[in-house]
């Protein structure tokens, strides 16, 4: 199964998830403002910092231009201040576009001024991991 992981992270906090599901994945994290080819991933999963409530914006643009009807399936993980999921709008665009999205998502606290302090901590990153895993064993069952 050809595996995906694309993140935008501004301060390194949905980096550090990314490249955890990525091990776990056996694949490469890749920062979307970095050039890269994406090509058409049976499972692509998309991380995002979560700002005033919204995803990142680039990430909202980039997920404009995938392709309709090219990628099977798709699993989302943010970090936030507050830890709250607030990637409804991703789930839209991805299921508009063609693409099964993966019914449970990731989200942990991102360190924001003073909230959250130390975020994501070992035991955020563990639990991504096994996300991951769960999302693995969920697209190849």
């Amino acid at each position: 199964m050809n595996v995906k992981v694309i993140y935008r992270s501004r301060k390194g906090h949905t980096e550090t998830i990314a490249e955890e599901i990525a091990r776990h994945c056996e694949t490469e994290a890749l920062d979307i403002t970095v050039p890269h080819v994406l090509g058409e991933p049976d499972l692509l999963f998309i991380g995002t910092g979560i700002y005033n409530s919204k995803p990142d914006e680039l990430l909202m643009d980039y997920l404009d231009q995938l392709p309709v009807n090219k990628i099977r399936g798709a699993a989302i993980f943010c970090t936030a201040g507050y830890g709250e999921d607030h990637t409804g709008l991703m789930v839209s665009v991805l299921e508009h576009k063609g693409i099964t999205v993966y019914r449970q998502r990731f989200c942990c606290r991102g360190r924001w001024l003073w909230r959250s302090k130390g975020h994501p901590d070992d035991e955020d990153i563990k639990n991504a991991g096994e996300f991951a895993d769960k999302v693995l064993r969920a697209f190849q069952g």
